[in-house]
């Protein structure tokens, strides 16, 4: 009969071969990892029922329904990000909110849905950016006028400019 096998550890704790080892999620690796990747590597950790049921009767999770809801369970995350470590029930409720946050930002963002002179008008509107600020992207005050007016398309040049002007994807504007 072959024995255990050990693998030897960077700070010389020794386990067995046999025992699972879960990767613990640092901040600076969530971001790192899709919230999907996120979910299968502390899907097996074993939670204290007691410990999650405080959590949740703390933060009341329930389907995001508002602007405010949302953003309060983004400073909950935001939060949980900056800790050094972070239990398996905190990550469990992390996942949680994740996946309540995207179910809302998915009705209520939808950029797949918009055209590119709304998703323009959105950006525009968000980083204070006046139509003048654009003159030189399209070439001419006319040109940008008629894009914002919705009398022209923008271009596939036009859209590389304004993509690197905001610092989005081209694909946005096309």
């Amino acid at each position: 009969m072959v024995g255990l096998q050990t693998l030897d550890l960077p700070i010389g704790v020794r386990i067995p071969a046999s025992q699972p080892i879960f990767p613990v999620l640092y901040t600076h690796s969530l971001f790192a990892l899709s919230h999907k990747e996120a979910r299968k590597m502390t899907a097996e950790v074993k939670i204290n029922p007691t410990r999650y049921a405080g959590l949740l009767a703390e933060t009341m999770p329930g389907r995001i329904t508002t602007e405010q809801e949302n953003d309060r369970c983004l400073a909950i995350i935001a939060e949980m990000m900056d800790r050094e470590k972070r239990s398996p029930e905190e990550d469990k409720l992390m996942d949680l909110l994740i996946t309540l946050i995207e179910e809302f930002e998915d009705r209520h963002y939808q950029l797949n849905a918009s055209t590119p002179l709304s998703i323009l008008q959105t950006l525009m509107e968000n980083r204070g950016v006046a139509p003048k600020d654009l003159w030189e992207i399209f070439g001419s005050k006319g040109i940008a006028s008629e894009v914002l007016n919705g009398k022209r398309s923008i271009s596939k040049a036009q859209a590389k400019k304004l993509a690197e002007y905001f610092n989005v994807s081209a694909e946005l504007f096309i």
